[in-house]
């Protein structure tokens, strides 16, 4: 379930979503062009949770880079298991 959950807050999709909800309650409100009500922040979260929402994101993209390595870095290893035990 972890790997799904993994692989769901890495998604492109997510990142993307992430990422505008920065621009309309990080960028947009220091440039001054649009101040979120009180409302939007209470529901988007505010840029504290933004970025740290982004933060999980790269951190769970890594995670799922790290579990596919240690799978196929597995897999290699009981293919030559395999092998030497077949040879003996």
């Amino acid at each position: 379930m972890g790997d799904r959950f993994a692989r769901l807050m890495s998604s492109k999709l997510h990142v993307v979503f992430l990422s505008g909800l920065g621009v309309f309650l990080v960028v947009l409100p220091l440039v001054g062009i649009y101040h979120p009500s009180q409302f939007a922040e209470l529901i988007g979260g505010n840029y504290t949770n933004v970025t740290s929402d982004i933060a999980a994101c790269i951190a769970a993209g890594g995670t799922v880079h790290m579990v596919r390595k240690q799978r196929e870095h597995h897999s290699m290893l009981e293919r030559i298991h395999r092998k030497v035990h077949d040879e003996e």
